[in-house]
């Protein structure tokens, strides 16, 4: 945007200082600004103060201004939808976008997870847009404006996420992609292409540098989830390290449905070798059967998921091979029940249907897997099946319906506003709730003496212990 922050001594920031055009050299870019909800409770005045950056950056007029450009756009877009004109100039000039107050995530991660509900990322994009569909700035705090973030989103070329610590990586946990995944599949949805999502290493104090998130990933996978130094690590955890393991190809997936381009047929194919067919001779499939096997059978399920959705495109060996760790896994450990194995009839139906062919494993064992998937879910899987593709017929209409218009958003923000104090006090006919009265803690007018409370500590100590034995006997 062209502008720094201006820091004090004690390095605290304490305003905005704008660059000259002539210094700058480029035109002031236009962003978008999409904070959790748990930086938007910790850090309320650095959202009010990056409002305020936007807005002085949007007013210069030294050089070729995108922000101000874009404020013209999206306000006659707004106007043209039938919002009123003072109303579509503010919240134009809104850039800083995230989940309403008092909730938190975007949904993608749980989207992604659940990956036998939806049939295209569109309904994912859908759920980020819903979730973070909220503006900040402006006077605003968390109204509605999902018709605006989408006007923004069309803009967007590329989307940017820091790493500032050594401990956390992008495949630790699901925020990374939840967040920046999820704004990168959004923007797709809304502009026809993807953004270059790129990731500011800042790891070393005073260093910065900028990088495709593919590069990340490749970096991380090779030297952490396929490095038998770390595997190894994790086999000294027993359970929770084999849990991790599973969990690094879940939020690979994670990546794979938000970032498509980022995670290539390779990376499948290493962990497919090294995991599953135990390249390094880590005997992890006695370590799996020992210690969790339903971590196993997760990390198996996903891979034949990523096969099934087609963003892996793997031989017949390899499906082969998968099928019969899967099935194998199941019949003898139990269905793990996770949001990709008992609850995806329709990949199990395809496991059959691999399993069934020829010389791939033999019809009682193909029949028992059925069983435990049947008795799992308690119904047979060719009914899943058939209710699960109703289920998505229903979500994908829901999907295609189209959004109210934009003046009944203009409304329902303005409802939203805050109104002044007195006249939401002038509507309040009755409150309920407890009456907040001033406590004297003077000793002097204390009803109850050092004394006295020697004396009823005891005897409340004896009420709790009459009440725990009425209560055993009760339960008795």
């Amino acid at each position: 945007m062209g502008l720094k922050p201006i820091w004090d001594k004690s390095d605290r920031v304490t305003g905005i200082e704008v660059v000259p055009g002539k210094r700058l050299k480029r035109p002031r870019i236009d962003v978008l600004i999409n904070p959790s909800g748990l930086y938007r409770d910790l850090f309320p005045n650095f959202i009010l103060f990056l409002d305020k950056a936007v807005q002085k950056a949007a007013m210069q007029t030294d050089i070729e201004n995108l922000i101000s450009k874009h404020n013209i756009q999206i306000k006659e877009r707004l106007i043209r939808g039938g919002m009123d004109t003072e109303k579509a100039a503010l919240l134009s000039k809104i850039r800083i976008f995230a989940e309403k107050p008092g909730s938190y995530g975007t949904g993608v991660d749980e989207m992604a997870s659940n990956s036998g509900v939806w049939e295209t990322s569109d309904e994912i994009a859908e759920v980020f847009e819903n979730r973070e569909g909220h503006a900040f700035g402006q006077g605003e705090w968390g109204v509605p404006a999902k018709e605006i973030f989408k006007e923004n989103l069309k803009e967007v070329n590329v989307a940017l996420h820091s790493i500032s610590s050594n401990i956390f990586g992008t495949m630790d946990n699901d925020d990374m992609f939840q967040y920046l995944g999820g704004i990168s599949l959004a923007v797709k949805k809304e502009s026809g292409q993807s953004p270059d999502t790129l990731i500011t290493m800042q790891r070393i104090p005073n260093q910065v540098a900028v990088e495709d998130a593919a590069r990340t990933f490749g970096r991380e996978i090779r030297t952490r989830y396929l490095n038998p130094k770390w595997i190894e690590g994790m086999k000294n955890e027993d359970y929770a390290g084999a849990r991790e393991m599973s969990n690094f190809v879940e939020y690979m997936w994670g990546w794979q449905v938000t970032v498509p381009k980022a995670i290539d047929k390779a990376k499948w194919e290493q962990t497919y070798e090294v995991y599953v067919k135990d390249k390094y001779g880590l005997e992890l499939k006695e370590f799996f059967n020992k210690k969790n096997p339903w971590a196993y059978q997760s990390v198996a399920a996903r891979m034949l998921e990523a096969i099934r959705k087609d963003y892996w495109q793997a031989d017949d060996k390899t499906k082969k091979k998968l099928a019969v760790e899967y099935a194998v896994n199941v019949v003898e450990k139990g269905v793990a029940c996770c949001d990709h194995t008992c609850n995806n009839p329709i990949l199990n139906q395809m496991v059959v249907n691999i399993l069934s062919l020829p010389g791939v494993m033999s019809p009682q064992m193909v029949e028992k897997f059925k069983i435990a998937i049947e008795q799992a879910m308690d119904k047979a899987l060719s009914e899943q099946v058939q209710a699960r593709k109703n289920l998505q017929k229903k979500l994908t209409e829901g999907f295609n319906k189209k959004s109210s218009s934009l003046d009944q958003h203009a409304s329902e923000t303005k409802a939203n506003k805050q109104q002044p104090l007195s006249k939401k006090n002038a509507d309040l006919k009755n409150v309920e709730g407890y009456r907040m009265e001033e406590v004297k803690t003077d000793t002097e007018t204390t009803d109850v003496t050092s004394s006295g409370v020697q004396w009823f500590a005891p005897l409340f100590v004896i009420l709790i212990i009459g009440l725990f034995v009425l209560g055993v006997k009760k339960i008795g």
